[in-house]
């Protein structure tokens, strides 16, 4: 069946099953997009760490919005487990969603959901000397560690 012409969702024309939305409210977007991604993290892996904001409220809004797109991707791997003949993979796609692969890990260990996870850096990586300097530093690398494949857009 074709989709339905009154779904004016995002997702009403794919046709594939294991599409889930993740439905962010204004104030998410402004904190977590504008604020921490676009002003803290954007700034901070061009090697820019004079124009990042540290925020607390920012770094907060953005575990927040990490956790609902963890939480749909376990959603897919939950109902995938019934079903699935080869190990599914969780494809993480840049600066936005870092901290995903450690929550998507986390909780598929504990409810015994296996995956690989794949995570894709579009944007430079900062040399240590300036990602240190992110007070969420370390969570920031756990997140990338916690993938079992990692790309990067640069070589340095």
């Amino acid at each position: 069946p074709g989709p339905d012409p009154s779904d004016q969702s995002p997702t009403a024309s794919l046709q594939s099953g294991q599409i889930r939305p993740v439905h962010l409210t204004d104030w998410d977007y402004q904190m977590y997009y504008n604020g921490c991604c676009n002003a803290t993290l954007w700034p901070l892996f061009h090697s820019m760490p004079d124009k990042a904001v540290f925020d607390e409220a920012y770094w907060q809004a953005y575990r927040a919005v990490n956790q609902k797109f963890a939480a749909a991707a376990l959603d897919v791997l939950r109902s995938a487990k019934k079903k699935r003949s080869s190990l599914p993979l969780v494809w993480i796609h840049d600066y936005h969603l870092i901290l995903a692969a450690s929550i998507i890990r986390k909780v598929a260990a504990e409810q015994g959901l296996h995956c690989k996870i794949a995570f894709f850096l579009h944007i430079p990586f900062p040399t240590w000397d300036v990602l240190k300097i992110l007070p969420w530093c370390r969570e920031v690398v756990q997140g990338i560690l916690d993938s079992d494949l990692v790309g990067f857009h640069l070589p340095d």
